[in-house]
């Protein structure tokens, strides 16, 4: 009886070393997990649906949560393409380099403003980010979505009819035109 009490003491120091370790790595996970030192939040525009061309202001407060000075801040738009699952390069988007506000004092909170250009049609999310060369974590803005739109709508009718019509009708001048100098050449040998 003594080796049973034994042995079931000895299974629940096992199970408790087990569990203990099983919270270890969720509890160093957790500690490893630093609170932002910046907010950011996007003002305006709130949503963009527009055609290809059109440019924004896109407007952000950057705020420094910490009570400490935090310096070489700066500010950027990302923009991620829904459709191609990929975030774009924003020189094909004539959008600016980040703004550097340079040091935010603890609580302060400044507004920047970032120039875009949408050129291309799809569907994205454009997100303002904020970073310190000081640390290595980064914080960005909720989404916006924006969506540019195609501004040329064909009628496929039509396209197909310009795409057959306009060969046939150059087919049909070309053999005028060979039919008409034919005949001319035939009479000026008959005379």
């Amino acid at each position: 009886m003594k080796l049973i009490t034994q042995s079931k003491s000895l299974w629940r120091l096992l199970l408790a070393v087990l569990l203990l370790l099983a919270a270890v790595p969720h509890a160093a996970g957790a500690a490893a997990v630093a609170s932002p030192k910046l907010s950011v939040e996007l003002l305006s525009p709130t949503q963009v649906k527009d055609y290809p061309g059109i440019e924004q202001m896109v407007k952000a407060n950057v705020t420094n949560l910490t009570d400490q000075p935090i310096p070489d801040v700066m500010a950027y738009i990302t923009l991620a393409d829904l459709g191609k699952h990929m975030t774009v390069n924003l020189e094909d988007y004539s959008a600016d380099k980040p703004v550097v506000m340079g040091t935010l004092q603890p609580k302060e909170t400044r507004t920047v403003e970032l120039p875009i250009r949408f050129v291309y049609t799809s569907t994205f999310f454009l997100y303002v980010t904020a970073m310190s060369s000081q640390f290595n974590n980064i914080q960005s803005s909720v989404a916006i979505p924006v969506e540019i739109i195609s501004n040329s709508s064909m009628d496929p009718s039509l396209v197909a009819a310009v795409s057959i019509g306009m060969p046939a009708l150059l087919l049909i001048v070309i053999a005028a035109v060979f039919m008409l100098r034919w005949k001319q050449r035939r009479d000026s040998a008959l005379s």
